[in-house]
């Protein structure tokens, strides 16, 4: 138990080492991965999928049980908690030694101990820097939601978790911690509706390429991930043992999610919510936060796999909520004087042409081999479509006349 935490935790510092960039480093491939999730205890699977692909081979993506989360708001720790715990379960020398590790899992005496020690050594933090100001003050830390400057402060030091981890009585640290890297990554950013109408975060998405790509390369090997999804932080663990793929969402609100349908989502929004108006509840981001954690569980497995590439669906994903955008707030009126109208109101309120050309022409030009002939001929018929419509330079509006060099890209794209 002792020598495989310490590497476990090493391994969780490394993943978002390096400037925060999710550098990895090429040729290093962890201990041995000696067991999957479900192997360990069947009984604590929520739910599971499993897939065979045309050649014989088998996968699966799980939801695994968690610690019940008892305060609402320190989800990441309880995620942190969930995917330390788990890997060491997947890594441990023996049977017994994995079932001690995922019944520890569920101590929430052990849990409530690393809580403790990650926010005093965070108290600690805000002593040296003297800022006074969110979120290094006390009380922000006491507040007990892992920020995003938090989680880099706790990564930047090699030494800096494994020794908390120790200090909390999850294990010891030992000699040779180095021989295990990357095995955990941090993404604050990972919400799928933010994926599909913002800026995509081309350095996770490098990251994951990475990732999945050391998945291609061994036929034993394990990454988890620690996902900041809308309102709410989830734990992802891919294994793969002798070429056998398993995906893992564990989430500590405990909902069953995996192979929830609309309605089941929507019966726990009606448990979990008072909000009278259901139509918005049904779009927020507390909704969002029950969708995201399976379409991600999926994609990850699709990737995994080799049934997607993480660059490519993510392209063609966030391309797609931008046309979706367009047509929803501008779509095809007959008049002229009614598309001006609207196109000023869709690029005002949601897409300026500043914005366009930040987050969707840079985008594309960095990533252009990745995107298909399908969206390329849409863009062709967007630009094509507002250009034979619109007076760009004569029509006296600032904002519809930015747009015009946009539209002469998508155009020649």
């Amino acid at each position: 138990m002792d020598d495989f935490c310490r590497g476990i935790v090493h391994n969780i510092i490394e993943s978002v080492l390096e400037s925060h960039d999710h550098t990895l480093e090429w040729g290093v491939l962890p201990p041995k991965l000696r067991r999957q999730l479900h192997q360990v205890d069947p009984s604590l699977v929520l739910h599971s999928v499993v897939l065979h692909d045309e050649n014989g081979g088998q996968s699966a993506m799980i939801q695994f049980k968690a610690l019940k989360q008892a305060k609402n708001d320190s989800c990441g720790y309880y995620a942190m908690y969930n995917a330390l715990s788990c890997v060491q379960a997947l890594r441990a020398y023996s049977d017994a030694d994995a079932s001690h590790h995922i019944s520890q899992l569920y101590s929430r005496a052990r849990f409530w101990r690393l809580f403790t020690h990650l926010t005093n050594h965070l108290k600690e933090n805000v002593k040296t820097l003297q800022y006074d100001t969110y979120p290094w003050t006390n009380t922000h830390v006491e507040k007990g939601v892992l920020e995003r400057p938090y989680i880099e402060h706790l990564m930047e030091d090699p030494s800096t978790l494994a020794n908390i981890w120790r200090r909390a009585g999850c294990g010891h640290t030992q000699d040779g911690m180095d021989t295990v890297s990357h095995m955990i990554s941090a993404m604050p950013d990972f919400s799928m509706h933010s994926l599909r109408y913002n800026r995509l975060p081309l350095n996770d998405i490098a990251a994951l390429d990475k990732v999945f790509s050391l998945f291609s390369a061994s036929d034993d090997y394990t990454h988890a991930f620690l996902l900041g999804q809308t309102i709410h932080w989830v734990c992802i663990v891919c294994s793969k043992l002798s070429g056998r793929v398993e995906v893992a969402l564990i989430d500590s609100r405990n909902h069953k999610l995996l192979g929830a349908t609309e309605e089941e989502i929507k019966s726990i929004m009606d448990e979990d919510a008072d909000d009278p108006d259901l139509t918005t509840r049904y779009k927020g981001p507390g909704y969002q936060s029950l969708k995201d954690p399976v379409q991600t569980t999926t994609l990850f497995h699709d990737c995994i796999t080799g049934r997607q590439d993480i660059t490519t669906y993510l392209l063609e994903y966030n391309m797609d909520g931008f046309f979706e955008s367009f047509e929803e707030h501008v779509g095809l009126p007959s008049k002229e004087d009614e598309i001006l109208m609207l196109l000023i109101g869709w690029l005002e309120g949601y897409w300026p042409p500043p914005v366009i050309r930040h987050n969707i022409v840079q985008i594309v030009e960095q990533k252009r081999r990745y995107l298909s002939n399908n969206t390329r001929d849409k863009f062709h018929a967007w630009g094509t479509y507002l250009s034979e419509r619109i007076d760009f330079q004569g029509c006296g509006f600032p904002v519809v006349t930015g747009l015009e060099p946009v539209i002469q890209w998508a155009i020649k794209l």
